[in-house]
């Protein structure tokens, strides 16, 4: 509501007294406003058509104007730029004899014998929260900068907006994972980008107003602040500002995770409780008059910039301390139910993921019988081809029958389904791109006690390695052959192929020279997991890799 320069010119006034020459500042700037009033006075009688030009009043009123010729305008901006300043000073000045004024009707109070025990113990909660304040020195600085920064609901509206968007976005991510690819801790990772940028945004509202206007000195008392004159805490302004930055950033996470776990419950109708229960409690909370509810996480100044405390069990608590207890009570409980709706939705699709499997599964099943019972028909298709002497047809026919035998070629049982399913993929894609893949397992996986998750990464690596070193091969050369089996206490794993260029160090043939290495340091990492081994041998051309993992324990 007041022009940027005049805030200038406030601030350059304010800022050259020291808290000392207060009381000489304000006689100094009373004085000058008296000498702009009487000539403002003066420029009104003199510019007034209902008086004579040769009247005493415009004579007198000519000899209090002099040389010095000014604007009405630029007399009353004056006027309105001292009046500001001696407002600041006079408060800055007097805050000493307030807290002193306070400290004395404590103290009246405290002899006073006509009270309860409630009413004293809210006398001696007062004397503490005011100690110390008497000793404060209040800047005079101009406020209104740090009044606006304190206005922000527009930005509220904003991140609360994107908290509510951003759990959208990532429960529809997590209904659609493919085998819970998403990741659990992914929730957390999204929670810390989004208090990330939530910052950045009530950041960016300090330093546009600071570039604009000017936040003044950071460091200087916070009872320098309008807003917060009756601020029992002795905090300075910066401090303020970041303790609402922190719960602004808090409260968006609660929401993002409050709205992530509705977002993700399978039925809608239970969403009801988790919607309708916190307004219920903000609508009570604001009718019995709490001075904490939830939308004071954005609105810090109704329970840290007035003086106030709340009784608990008998004892008066200060009501900033109990914000933060419940801030944090509300933000653990958001983590917990957001965390558990992602583990279910994520289990669920994991589920889905292995269903599809298994009717994959049985769909080759089918096709295998299919093929069984039509073998009768094609020998005898053979049989005549061969007969009639057409041997090149009946070998065409003899490879068609091979190709079909090894699309509906069954996909090997290790015991553990989610294994199962990757080896199947895998497979499949590499002998579509006419890799062959032969794989001996003498071993039930799932009673070796190896977590699945370290199966996978071994077996994912060695197919993958294995793969990237025959698509470099002729044809009649692109073969795999592994051997899975378990000896006394080991569980071993084979593996060989036929290789072209390879570099003595391993080192990769890849573009993308940062996950050199990746996949055998990761098998390696997972064998001394189990206390066991990683050997690799490569010579004329044949490329062998050998895991031994030690399940004595299992």
């Amino acid at each position: 509501s007041m022009k940027k320069s005049m805030l200038s010119n406030a601030s350059e006034i304010l800022s050259a007294y020291h808290y000392d020459e207060y009381p000489k500042a304000i006689a100094e700037l009373q004085s000058e406003y008296s000498r702009y009033d009487e000539y403002l006075d003066a420029l009104k009688k003199l510019n007034d058509p209902t008086l004579p030009e040769n009247s005493n009043i415009k004579q007198s009123a000519k000899e209090k104007i002099g040389e010095n010729v000014f604007s009405e305008e630029q007399v009353e901006s004056r006027l309105e730029l001292l009046s500001f300043c001696i407002q600041r000073l006079s408060y800055a000045a007097d805050y000493p004899e307030y807290i002193s004024s306070v400290n004395d009707n404590i103290a009246y109070l405290s002899d006073v014998e006509l009270f309860g025990n409630d009413v004293k113990k809210q006398v001696v909660k007062a004397k503490n929260d005011f100690y110390g304040l008497d000793n404060i020195n209040i800047s005079a600085e101009p406020d209104i900068s740090v009044n606006l920064l304190f206005s922000d609901t527009v930005t509220d509206i904003l991140v609360i907006s994107a908290a509510i968007l951003s759990a959208f976005f990532y429960s529809l991510k997590c209904r659609t994972a493919n085998g819970g690819s998403v990741g659990k801790s992914r929730v957390f990772i999204f929670v810390g980008l989004l208090a990330a940028l939530t910052a950045a945004v009530y950041v960016s509202n300090i330093c546009i107003i600071d570039s604009e206007i000017g936040l003044g000195e950071l460091g200087r008392s916070v009872q320098s602040v309008s807003e917060y004159r009756s601020c029992p805490y002795a905090i300075s302004v910066g401090t303020l500002i970041i303790m609402r930055t922190a719960f602004k950033v808090s409260a968006c996470v609660i929401i993002y995770l409050l709205c992530t776990k509705i977002l993700l419950i399978r039925r809608k109708i239970n969403m009801i409780p988790y919607i309708v229960l916190p307004v219920a409690a903000e609508l009570l909370l604001h009718y019995f008059g709490s001075k904490f509810c939830f939308t004071t996480l954005f609105k810090t100044e109704s329970i840290i910039g007035i003086y106030s405390n709340s009784s608990v069990f008998g004892e008066y608590v200060s009501t900033a301390a109990i914000a933060l207890v419940m801030c944090a009570v509300l933000l653990l409980a958001a983590m917990i139910a957001a965390k558990k709706a992602v583990d279910n939705t994520l289990l669920a699709a994991k589920e889905l993921s292995e269903k599809r499997y298994y009717d994959e599964i049985n769909s080759k099943y089918t096709e295998a019988q299919m093929l069984r019972h039509d073998m009768k028909n094609h020998l005898t298709a053979i049989a005549i081809l061969l007969d009639d002497g057409k041997i090149s047809d009946a070998r065409m026919y003899l490879k068609e029958i091979n190709s079909e035998m090894d699309s509906t070629k069954l996909p090997i049982k290790t015991g553990l389904p989610v294994l199962d399913a990757l080896l199947f993929k895998k497979l499949s894609g590499m002998r579509k791109n006419g890799v062959a893949v032969n794989i001996e397992l003498t071993a039930n996986l799932s009673e070796t006690g190896v977590l699945e998750y370290d199966l996978c990464g071994i077996f994912g690596n060695i197919l993958d390695n294995a793969y990237e070193a025959c698509v470099k091969l002729d044809d009649e050369d692109k073969a795999v052959n592994m051997t899975v089996k378990r000896q006394m206490d080991m569980l071993c794993i084979f593996c060989e192929n036929r290789y072209k260029d390879i570099n003595e160090d391993l080192s990769t043939q890849k573009q993308d020279k940062k996950y050199h290495g990746m996949g055998l340091r990761s098998i390696r990492r997972i064998a001394e997991k189990y206390d066991g081994t990683l050997d690799i041998n490569f010579e004329n051309g044949v490329f062998r890799l050998s895991v031994l993992l030690n399940i004595t324990k299992y």
